[in-house]
């Protein structure tokens, strides 16, 4: 018997790459640099991957990966850098957050059925909750876990027993639903759970309990679990 659902936040609940697309294009607005916008882009993106590495080794704090992928982009795009840049963007991507269309609704179904609990790998624990704030979803759960908080990243385990001690629910009880083979399939997995795959055309190299590819499949999904 399923006892309680536990989500990822970014990819499965909301979306962060078009949010962090549109942030950075307003950057790129307030910058008016002799580039093209998906120049920009991809130099942000390039600085990111660069930044989780350097975290990786343990070369740079976790919570300069805006700044950094920031000043990144406007290094190799030759533009002049401020630091004001920084809060900026994080207040524009506050703007951007959204729920993808169809979560409060599934939220407000299970809200009531079960216990509900969200794990999200952000670094930037104050920052992460004003986005899941802004994004509406907040109020349905029960716990919420934030990496850069608790001092522990899926796919590690401990996260989500973490989680499962904290609603006081054993894992073989619990429901995971991510966007994430590695991150979520696989460590929630580990942790005894069962776990839902979310989104479209995904190859699988650990194979979840279940897939849906949207929101609508998803929901029904999810009560048939909870009716069985």
């Amino acid at each position: 018997m399923i006892r309680a659902v536990i989500f990822d936040f970014d990819g499965t609940l909301a979306d962060f790459i078009e949010s962090d697309i549109a942030s950075l294009g307003y950057i790129y607005s307030l910058a008016n640099p002799d580039c093209a916008v998906d120049q920009f882009i991809n130099a942000a993106v390039e600085g990111i991957m660069q930044f989780h590495d350097l975290v990786d080794r343990g070369d740079i704090d976790s919570l300069l990966m805006f700044q950094y992928r920031l000043s990144y982009a406007f290094e190799k795009m030759g533009m002049d850098w401020n630091n004001r840049f920084t809060d900026l963007y994080k207040l524009q991507l506050l703007r951007e957050t959204e729920a993808y269309p169809g979560a409060c609704d599934l939220l407000n179904r299970l809200m009531n059925k079960v216990k509900l609990g969200l794990i999200t790998n952000a670094y930037d624990g104050v920052l992460q909750r004003k986005r899941i704030e802004a994004s509406g979803l907040t109020r349905f759960f029960h716990e919420i876990l934030i990496a850069g908080e608790v001092g522990v990243a899926k796919p590690d385990q401990n996260i989500f027993l973490l989680m499962c001690s904290k609603l006081n629910v054993p894992s073989e009880e619990c429901l995971f639903i991510g966007d994430s083979i590695h991150y979520d399939i696989t460590g929630a997995g580990s942790a005894g759970m069962r776990t839902v795959l979310y989104g479209a055309n995904k190859s699988v190299s650990a194979a979840p309990n279940y897939r849906a590819r949207d929101i609508q499949e998803l929901t029904l999904l999810v009560e048939k679990i909870l009716g069985e």
